[in-house]
């Protein structure tokens, strides 16, 4: 998968007329807002240089992609593009993680938790971004993100942490976001340690079923949208939203 990197940093090199090798580290003193805005570039240019694309593309999305950080930093991550964006693709192609970039080599003291924080943000700005507004997009915003952040265990604290960041980032949308979490945390935070795709998750716990297609309804607009609180009140009910067995294994076995 990192081959296709690697040939996009050799024609990069051409181009410049330089060598394809990583430049020597530079060990810098940096602020937290730095790290975050590092770990975030080098996850974002790290999904890009696994696709196809002409040099120039990936030159113009190593200027662009400060536009999706929160707008009070986007002039400090161009900064930091400025400075440091083709020894950030070289590294990468070189199979470098986020940590080993961002801590061990530019001496940024990140954290796990401070990959998790810009993951969320940049989700979420996203899910603003394109204007989203059903629960199903909602559902699937959130576990592509968390996905993305939790490359190391964390506690049911932690995700659930997570999870209500990213929806302090929806703005309009928050309320609805934070019924999501109340009502399918304790099931998302299963189905994230077996790794599965989002739209898989999101079905699962009848999020993006047939039964609630996505036509821009938000939370609330039909019954079955109202969630295990709704479907779990009778065995019509569930039967009725598709989430017998949901109700079955995950809120009445709790009950007895």
């Amino acid at each position: 998968m990192r081959v296709l990197a690697a040939v996009f940093v050799l024609a990069l090199a051409c181009v410049a007329g330089t060598s394809a090798a990583p430049a020597a580290p530079v060990p810098v003193e940096g602020s937290g807002t730095e790290c975050l805005i590092c770990q975030f570039l080098v996850k974002e240019l790290d999904q890009y240089l696994t696709s196809p694309a002409t040099v120039s593309k990936i030159v113009g999305y190593i200027e662009d992609v400060c536009h999706l950080v929160p707008s009070s930093d986007r002039d400090a991550c161009k900064s930091f593009v400025d400075q440091y964006g083709q020894q950030l693709v070289d590294w990468i192609a070189s199979e470098l993680s986020s940590n080993e970039i961002c801590d061990n080599i530019l001496k940024l003291g990140c954290s796990t938790s401070d990959a998790l924080k810009v993951a969320v943000q940049a989700s979420a700005q996203r899910f603003v971004e394109a204007k989203l507004g059903s629960t199903c997009d909602i559902c699937k915003t959130v576990i592509s993100a968390l996905q993305q952040a939790l490359s190391d265990p964390q506690t049911e604290k932690d995700i659930v942490q997570a999870i209500t960041s990213v929806c302090s980032g929806l703005g309009a949308l928050k309320n609805i976001c934070v019924d999501l979490v109340d009502d399918w945390a304790p099931d998302v935070i299963n189905w994230l340690d077996e790794k599965l795709d989002p739209n898989a998750v999101c079905k699962d716990i009848h999020v993006c079923s047939v039964a609630m297609k996505v036509n821009g309804d938000l939370l609330g607009a039909k019954r079955c949208t109202f969630g295990p609180s709704y479907w779990c009140q009778s065995e019509d009910t569930a039967i009725e939203c598709g989430a017998l067995e949901h109700c079955r294994t995950k809120v009445w076995s709790q009950q007895e």
